[in-house]
């Protein structure tokens, strides 16, 4: 299995040591708000984070939406969404006459992937700095938090937002 043992820990499985250093870590580097939600927990668990994308959702008249097309990255919160934005797009995309529709869905492929691979891209940016940048968040300011999500957005247009 790709899957490592310290990749899965459910409730239940942590050692008394991980869980202490656990909530050391989260004194150390969440602010107290934070850190007092994983002090109160009583049953800590560890969950790797994976996502990825079909290379195409269209084979022939089969058609792949919603987590059957991608597995979302859950911290950015755009499963749902992209699931509903693949229905919409797909039902207009079969409207029309029958020879037209490969040409029609091959475009919606050609759509929903650059869609979907610009919600993982900043999924990853996300992830990438919530778990790799050392920032003491206990320091933060809200003028901060705002050039950091500019910074991190760079111009692009998030799935929430209208069009």
């Amino acid at each position: 299995s790709d899957v490592c043992s310290s990749d899965l820990l459910p409730p239940g499985a942590m050692t008394r040591s991980r869980i202490e250093r656990s909530r050391d870590d989260a004194a150390t580097a969440m602010p107290s708000s934070q850190a007092a939600i994983v002090n109160a927990t009583t049953s800590l668990s560890v969950q790797a984070i994976f996502g990825g994308s079909t290379t195409r959702r269209v084979v022939d008249r089969l058609v792949l939406v919603g987590d059957a097309a991608r597995l979302a990255i859950p911290h950015v919160g755009a499963g749902t969404s992209l699931a509903i934005s693949d229905a919409e797009q797909l039902a207009e995309a079969i409207e029309g006459d029958e020879e037209t529709l490969d040409r029609r869905l091959a475009r919606w492929d050609e759509a929903r992937r650059t869609a979907t691979d610009e919600v993982m891209d900043f999924g990853r940016d996300l992830g990438r700095f919530l778990q790799f940048s050392g920032t003491d968040w206990r320091t933060w300011t809200g003028p901060d938090f705002d050039a950091w999500w500019a910074e991190l957005r760079r111009g692009r247009r998030m799935y929430f937002e209208s069009s």
